[in-house]
């Protein structure tokens, strides 16, 4: 199970420089469609290259080695202005990346599971997806279906893996994709 840890820096660098949303940024990285363009020696920190399709651009997102959380979000300028030059290959592996299979899947609503931990750091894990061609229901009601109040209330009764969660730790976010 993989939990992606997102800093409040890199939370607010993301809103600033992409419309890209957080719940698709943590899909792409759970599904490792990125470019790992390494790290210097003696930092702890790697680079991630990552295309979106939104923005139509290249974004490097540097993750802490040790804690696996992102802690910034680069634009490819910024990047190569800072740092290393992005290779072309990089980009393009990137942006295939992104793009691979798409059109050809149906739409699916996910939902995620947000909580912070005893740090601080929040973190994102789908934990449920749903065929759109299965749901009889326009998304409104969907949100105020049975089957929402009650995943709500199995992950308030700390179902959710044993761990203890209360309304200002947890959240759910509900979004549909592709």
């Amino acid at each position: 199970m993989v939990y992606t840890g997102i800093t409040d820096h890199a939370r607010l660098r993301l809103m600033q420089r992409s419309r890209l949303p957080l719940h698709v940024l943590t899909d792409m990285l759970d599904k490792r469609e990125y470019v790992d363009l390494g790290s210097k020696p003696g930092i702890l920190k790697e680079h991630l290259l990552i295309y979106s399709r939104l923005d139509e651009r290249w974004y490097v997102l540097i993750r802490d080695i040790t804690s696996g959380s992102i802690v910034t979000v680069l634009p490819e300028n910024y990047h190569d202005s800072s740092f290393i030059k992005i290779k072309e290959s990089d980009k393009q592996s990137a942006y295939d990346l992104a793009n691979k299979g798409r059109g050809s899947r149906s739409e699916f609503i996910s939902i995620n599971l947000c909580f912070n931990d005893f740090d601080g750091y929040r973190y994102s894990k789908k934990i449920y997806s749903i065929p759109v061609s299965q749901v009889d229901l326009s998304q409104e009601s969907f949100l105020k279906s049975k089957f929402i109040k009650l995943l709500k209330r199995k992950i308030r009764k700390n179902i959710a893996r044993g761990l203890s969660f209360d309304d200002k730790t947890i959240g759910l976010v509900i979004h549909l994709s592709s």
